[in-house]
């Protein structure tokens, strides 16, 4: 029923009067002249117990929804009153309040040598130091103060007496358990065990290998130097354990044959047809002793692996398995639950980073420990916004003495072979005048140096690609000056288009030379290794840095050239063993062509930096920073009848020996960079290698 316009006047001073009651009644005042006072503006601490309800009646506050004040008695014009004053507790001695007073202490224990610890603290502590005292192994030198593995129970003994002031951060429990496990050593008398032919064949230190395998129950990694003769090791433990057959060798497709041959030779008690390479899903092999294959067919056919039940699995280039997601390292660890004995074999246990070892320590040991632990001792592992982080790297001594203790055997060419011959390594700095610098380059290098992550790693395969093409002139050219000089050498390249210009040079020149990239077949790459090996007219050998970094032996030349880089230093490393290995009676050089103001300065710094990191984990023994003292610098001053060559087309080379030239792929940028981030996938991460 609508109200009448009295009605309505008559309501409205009902509740203008109930109004004015509830404010006369408030304890918080009245409103002065239509403005609001402070004490309701930022709350008092004198609260009501009634408060207006919807329709200005009065009535209880629900004390779950009442509003608490934000502070006591502050005033309009200094809202925070205790603003700009030093937030301290009250204390007669204001140092009792320094950060550090506050800060427990910290012990942080470290393995630094098989019979010794140390031990670090976040601040100094006199007491931790009087401590320190009551053992009698401790020792100090260059300011680390260390003790006997022995006194390690007697060290958390007199830390534990300190108290709660006192934090030790111990020595990991897996560390533990090896350091306090005596080594078992045997004599030489599993040798009569082993096939007569190939115990002969070994050396003194390849024996101590096979020694060392069999110690660890046939269970371990064989990381000797590239050239140090790992398959006649491997093939040894196998032949130890051959109540495990059939043996299953996954290793690079360029070596399949080679391990078929060496076993042909070495292990003449095994029937030929029952060595069987495995290049299709379509072979048969029921009747196999031996079975080897590609990581890419032992991905594929891991069911069909699985139901032959090898008893032993010889991993050549296990670092290959660096990747836990890689299918190929998922079919590896499928084919673990049937295998007794795992050999890891390589040069390069880690390529870039500590973290890459853990999935081949997984297959020597699974219950040993977990990712995060590795990850945090040795990786320095870590939350991040985008999960766990262990790119890092951290307690490399003591991660060298774990793994040489537990899982890993590695020797050098200088330790055990005393009549090797010497490798030089040289940086060339190709003639400026030669080098096409783009007019982007500076751009590129102000862009890299401006940016992070995804996006300075896409900004530096940029610019990777780019050196290519920008070196083809200079590199052609000194190229020319060897062939002056050299017989025989070998050529490393990574982009086709390097690769390209490099064949055609040669041919202008009309010198015999080998080509092997990754479209030359299989079956011939051994051919074409013979006749780089035997044939003295062939005297180059151009090789594509991936495809021919491992499995293959080249000492016929002693002169080693690298066209472009590469990012990571094992890599660079394998493909110089191409030379200089067993075998090798001349001394050998390796050359590294840099061009100023290109990606090769960015790379080459890269490379040092990864390196270092690998040994001082142990897992490397290259040293790329004292190169700089053999540098070279090559000047060429172009003659008038240079400005009428014209530049080496960017085409498919000629067909030679094992290649078609209808399978050389067309230069992409592109596809280089899909097929870089392959093969390559740390280089995805920061700049922190």
């Amino acid at each position: 029923m609508a109200c009448s316009p009295e009605q309505i006047a008559a309501k409205r001073q009902q509740a203008l009067d109930r109004l004015k009651q509830n404010k006369e009644k408030s304890p918080e005042g009245k409103f002065n002249n239509g403005s609001i006072t402070s004490g309701q503006f930022y709350g008092s601490g004198q609260g009501s117990s009634t408060t207006p309800k919807r329709g200005g009646l009065p009535g209880k506050v629900d004390n779950k929804m009442k509003v608490q004040p934000l502070r006591d008695n502050r005033i309009f014009s200094q809202p925070y009153p205790n603003k700009g004053k030093p937030n301290i507790p009250e204390a007669k001695d204001p140092q009792k309040y320094w950060p550090g007073a506050l800060m427990k202490t910290v012990c942080n224990c470290i393995l630094v040598s098989p019979g010794r610890f140390s031990v670090t603290l976040n601040k100094f502590d006199q007491a931790v130091m009087n401590a320190f005292n009551q053992i009698g192994s401790m020792r100090i030198e260059n300011s680390v103060t260390t003790f006997d593995f022995q006194d390690y129970k007697n060290f958390l003994k007199v830390m534990g007496s300190l108290g709660n002031k006192v934090t030790v951060s111990p020595l990991p429990p897996f560390l533990m358990k090896i350091m306090s496990t005596p080594i078992e050593s045997m004599d030489m008398s599993f040798l009569s065990s082993i096939e007569p032919k190939l115990v002969n064949a070994l050396l003194d230190f390849q024996k101590e290998g096979v020694r060392f395998a069999i110690e660890k129950q046939g269970r371990c990694i064989i990381a000797d130097e590239m050239g140090l003769g790992k398959t006649y090791q491997a093939l040894a433990v196998a032949d130890f354990y051959r109540d495990d057959w059939p043996v299953l060798i996954c290793t690079v497709a360029t070596t399949r044959d080679m391990w078929a041959n060496k076993i042909r030779e070495l292990l003449p008690r095994v029937p030929v047809h029952k060595i069987i390479i495995l290049n299709s899903a379509q072979n048969y092999i029921s009747d196999a002793s031996f079975i080897i294959c590609s990581y890419a067919m032992m991905a594929l056919c891991v069911q069909k692996i699985m139901a032959k039940k090898c008893g032993i699995l010889i991993m050549d280039e296990s670092h290959s398995l660096k990747n836990s997601k890689a299918k190929c390292t998922i079919a590896a660890m499928t084919l673990l639950k049937n295998a007794r004995r795992v050999i890891l074999l390589t040069g390069t246990p880690a390529v870039s980073r500590p973290s890459e070892l853990f999935t081949q320590l997984l297959m020597c040991d699974r219950t040993f420990f977990s990712y995060k632990e590795y990850t945090k001792r040795y990786c320095e592992g870590h939350e991040s916004q985008f999960g766990w982080d262990a790119n890092g790297s951290c307690n490399m001594e003591e991660l060298e003495i774990m793994l040489r203790r537990k899982f890993m055997i590695r020797r050098k060419k200088n330790e055990v072979m005393n009549d090797m011959t010497d490798k030089t390594r040289e940086v060339v700095v190709l003639d400026r005048e030669l080098v096409d610098n783009k007019h982007f380059f500076k751009d590129l290098v102000a862009s890299y140096e401006g940016s992070t992550g995804k996006r300075q790693n896409e900004i530096l395969l940029t610019f990777y690609t780019a050196t290519a093409d920008a070196k083809l002139r200079a590199v052609c050219s000194y190229v020319k000056n060897v062939l002056k000089t050299v017989k025989k050498f070998i050529v490393f390249a990574y982009h086709h288009v390097m690769l390209d210009a490099l064949s055609e040079c040669l041919k202008s020149q009309n010198v015999d030379f080998i080509r092997i990239d990754g479209d030359t077949d299989s079956n011939v790459r051994s051919q074409l290794v013979d006749l780089f090996q035997t044939k003295p007219h062939y005297r180059v050998a151009v090789l594509s840095i991936k495809a021919c970094n491992a499995g293959i032996t080249l000492t016929a030349a002693q002169l080693v050239i690298f066209a472009e880089l590469y990012w990571n230093p094992s890599t660079l490393a394998q493909g110089e063993s191409r030379s200089h290995r067993i075998g090798q009676d001349q001394n050998v050089v390796v050359r590294y062509l840099l061009a100023k103001g290109t990606a090769d300065d960015i790379i080459w710094s890269l490379i040092r930096r990864k390196q270092n990191v690998l040994n001082d984990a142990g897992l490397g023994s290259d040293d790329f920073n004292d190169v700089s003292l053999s540098r070279i610098e090559v000047s060429s001053t172009p003659k008038i009848t240079d400005f009428f060559t014209k530049t080496p087309e960017k085409s498919p080379a000629a067909p030679q020996p094992g290649t078609s030239s209808s399978n050389v792929p067309k230069v992409s940028c592109d596809g280089d960079y899909k097929q870089l981030l392959e093969e390559d996938d740390d280089v995805l991460a920061d700049f922190d290698f």
